[in-house]
């Protein structure tokens, strides 16, 4: 099976021939971090049922994706990135000093 990895913004990073998501997860984490790190990010990784019975992930910068489902995918990491709390925007990165809240402080 072959899948397409993207990276943080949408664009094709590369490509990968493996039996299933797991083994594609594990080749491209191998080919970009040490063992200690690949294994804690498989742990983590999120996992997308696709249309058709196949299934992308989003193993952390990148998503993985089976070859020709790489929309469907992006679809559902933008879905779950809006929806879960996890991902909310950390409001201490804001640009906009009047969205921290400073408990009645003028800062």
């Amino acid at each position: 099976m072959q899948f397409t990895i993207l990276n943080a913004q949408g664009m094709r990073e590369a490509a990968l021939e493996a039996s299933s998501l797991d083994a594609a997860s594990l080749t491209w984490g191998n080919k970009c971090w040490e063992e200690s790190v690949v294994r804690e990010a498989l742990t983590n990784m999120s996992r997308y049922p696709l249309p058709g019975g196949g299934e992308g992930g989003f193993l952390d910068p990148y998503l993985l994706a089976p070859a020709g489902q790489e929309e469907e995918c992006l679809a559902l990491h933008r879905r779950q990135r809006k929806e879960d709390p996890h991902f909310a925007p950390d409001p201490v990165a804001s640009s906009d000093p009047r969205t921290i809240d400073t408990g009645g402080r003028q800062e």
